[in-house]
């Protein structure tokens, strides 16, 4: 009997992350230069000078699209305004600080979230920078990304 609800239960949290067929998600970030990441290609882009943008076409498995369904999901995308301002201490100072425009869609549900990274250590700003981190490494990690020229940009 145990053995059977240790069954179900694996069964449903495992059902509970499949990504919905309409699922995308699309992060903007950067400082004085931008990253962009966006399921729909699945595509990886970064400015390197002003005006110069590179683009790779990344290859996602059906895992990575789990991983990052669960991501948006575990960080609550939806339950945040369309502007994010949350109050709270910084551990330090970010000149400038980090600019995100995140794009979520899934089970007929859209959000975007804009927020200006000042570090703020609120509960929320943290989950929403985990989840940031999360994406991008899974992006960053993929051949087609590492081939990517670095960004040529200074950030003063």
């Amino acid at each position: 009997m145990v053995l059977a609800f240790a069954a179900t239960v694996l069964i449903a949290s495992q059902a509970s992350t499949e990504p919905p067929g309409d699922f995308v998600l699309k992060i903007a970030f950067g400082q004085c230069w931008n990253e962009t990441i966006d399921t729909t290609g699945p595509t990886f882009s970064r400015t390197l000078s002003p005006g110069e943008t590179v683009t790779a076409t990344v290859a996602l498995t059906q895992e990575h699209r789990r991983r990052l369904y669960t991501l948006v999901v575990e960080a609550k995308v939806w339950e945040y305004p369309r502007v994010f301002e949350p109050a709270g201490e910084t551990t330090v100072e970010e000149l400038p600080p980090s600019d995100f425009t995140i794009e979520a869609q899934a089970n007929g549900r859209r959000t975007v979230v804009q927020w200006l990274d000042r570090g703020s250590m609120h509960r929320e700003a943290v989950r929403l920078r985990a989840m940031i981190r999360g994406v991008r490494a899974l992006f960053a990690e993929r051949p087609e990304a590492q081939r990517l020229p670095a960004s040529r940009m200074v950030c003063l």
